[in-house]
């Protein structure tokens, strides 16, 4: 396995199982939009998206490079088939390819998703579809020693009113109420204790990304997803 050196897409971390569940979110058919981004974001940072963007085939031949494409090729399939409803895994046909999995799921579920809720967003050199109500952070060291975390500006002219004055954060289970504080009208930030205890129990740490996407607008509950490289 020389070829297959470190930061190699083939490579497989040690602690790496089919069984992993790499996002929070399943998909059930009417989530597909959220689901894929989340999807795709886990697999950026696990150095596996060129196993479901096409850029990754199978190489000729039997050798080390081959075999290790196949067993990387095989944990992604499992990765995916975690995050899906047990439903529609029943559903899929058989296939060979991370890729034809993907390809098979956008087929039937995109249309589903509002072409408008689309908007292009780049992240580590590959292009992933971000619905309008989500938006990423990557966590920096004064988001933690500061109990406070800025709100991109776009998200906040679009579904923040002045009227707002808290949110709800969801994360695996556990539901967190957060005070907003608004410094201008494009400028608010999670503040206080209970960002600060979403923080610890959830051992953020600098470079973390966190996907937050709006799930409720009376409540305005965030369900946020987590990924570490």
């Amino acid at each position: 396995m020389s070829d297959i050196h470190e930061g190699h897409p083939y490579r497989l971390h040690p602690n790496d199982n089919h069984s992993m569940v790499l996002i929070s979110t399943t998909l059930n058919g009417e989530n597909y939009g959220y689901w894929s981004t989340s999807m795709q974001t886990a697999l950026c940072l696990k150095n596996k998206i060129s196993f479901i963007d096409g850029s990754s085939e199978r190489p000729l031949g039997i050798d080390t490079v081959s075999l290790a494409w196949d067993e990387a090729n095989a944990m992604v399939k499992g990765w995916i088939y975690q995050s899906i409803d047990p439903s529609i895994v029943k559903s899929l046909p058989w296939f060979e390819s991370a890729m034809e999995v993907w390809e098979d799921l956008k087929s039937r579920f995109i249309i589903a998703s509002t072409a408008e809720e689309a908007d292009p967003c780049k992240m580590k050199d590959y292009t992933i579809i971000v619905p309008c109500s989500c938006f990423f952070v990557t966590i920096s060291p004064q988001f933690l020693t500061q109990h406070k975390m800025l709100v991109p500006r776009d998200f906040v002219k679009k579904y923040i009113t002045d009227e707002c004055d808290n949110v709800f954060l969801v994360a695996r289970g556990t539901k967190y109420n957060i005070r907003l504080k608004r410094r201008s009208e494009s400028s608010v930030r999670l503040i206080g204790r209970n960002w600060l205890s979403f923080c610890y129990e959830h051992s953020l740490q600098v470079g973390d990304v966190c996907l937050f996407q709006k799930v409720d607008s009376i409540d305005f509950i965030l369900e946020v997803n987590i990924f570490r490289a």
